[in-house]
């Protein structure tokens, strides 16, 4: 026997859990469900198979939490990113397509790709005044 078998929803249509708000009897009934952690830990474990999803990707009152309570729970368990040394690293570290490197791999930006684009940024405005003086 697995924990939905003992659920307190097991047989009820699934369009109550995704209706815009959950109603107070999906509520109630979640609340005194005896395998609620157990679904709840099945959710979570559903949602974030492909990493920490967004609130645009989490649906209905599942686990007996409703979207925005189920995203709060991924980002407090997320680990922080990692910023890795720029030099050797990355051989483009210290320029703007460094960044990129760092963005495509998940990194936290390091100082050196940080500090090139400050310095194209204050390029092109530069020129733009420049430009606008001529």
């Amino acid at each position: 026997m697995t924990w939905y078998d003992q659920a307190a929803c097991r047989g009820m249509g699934v369009d109550l859990f995704y209706a815009a708000r959950p109603s107070r009897e999906v509520v109630d009934l979640c609340a005194g469900c005896p395998v609620q952690p157990q679904c709840l830990e099945a959710v979570i474990a559903e949602e974030t198979a492909n990493g920490i999803p967004s609130y645009r990707e989490v649906f209905g009152y599942r686990g007996g939490r409703t979207p925005l309570e189920r995203v709060a729970i991924y980002r407090q368990s997320a680990p922080p990113p990692v910023e890795r040394p720029a030099i050797g690293n990355n051989p483009e570290c210290g320029t703007t397509a460094g960044k990129d490197v760092h963005h495509k791999r998940g990194e936290i930006t390091c100082r050196a790709c940080r500090e090139a684009i400050n310095e194209r940024v204050r390029q092109r405005k530069a020129a733009k005044l420049k430009e606008a003086a001529a």
